[in-house]
């Protein structure tokens, strides 16, 4: 059951990089705000899984801490371009545009600046085979 949950996750990431592979052509041939917030959003998750599956899952070397920093900035990054794209439509009122980037670099500030970056927990049922 283990195997094929793996594998249902591994089609899951090919199709998010096949998503911004598309996305990036999209904005590429039409040069708009939406396809380029479309593009940045799923670009933005492509780097995520890709850079999740090759990231060694343990090690306290100093790179590890930064690169998972990096993927962790990438994720947070996500609400935020898909708050650009549906803001690309109509635009937003100042207030609203004020909040969400305090919000967006406040949130960024305080991932960058953990002195470490705890390990996920395992459960109890991920360790029963």
């Amino acid at each position: 059951m283990q195997d094929m949950a793996q594998g249902i996750e591994y089609v899951n990431d090919v199709l998010f990089v096949g998503l911004a592979v598309v996305a990036f052509r999209q904005w590429r041939s039409r040069r708009d705000p939406q396809t380029a917030w479309v593009a940045v959003t799923f670009v933005l998750l492509s780097a995520v899984v890709i850079g999740g599956l090759v990231l060694p899952e343990s090690g306290e070397q100093p790179w590890r801490v930064w690169a998972t920093k990096a993927l962790l900035v990438g994720l947070l990054l996500f609400p935020w371009a898909l708050y650009r794209f549906t803001v690309s439509f109509q635009g937003s009122r100042p207030r609203v545009e004020t909040v969400a980037r305090a919000l967006t670099a406040g949130v960024l500030a305080l991932t960058v600046l953990l002195p470490d970056v705890p390990a996920p927990a395992v459960s109890a049922r991920a360790t029963v085979s």
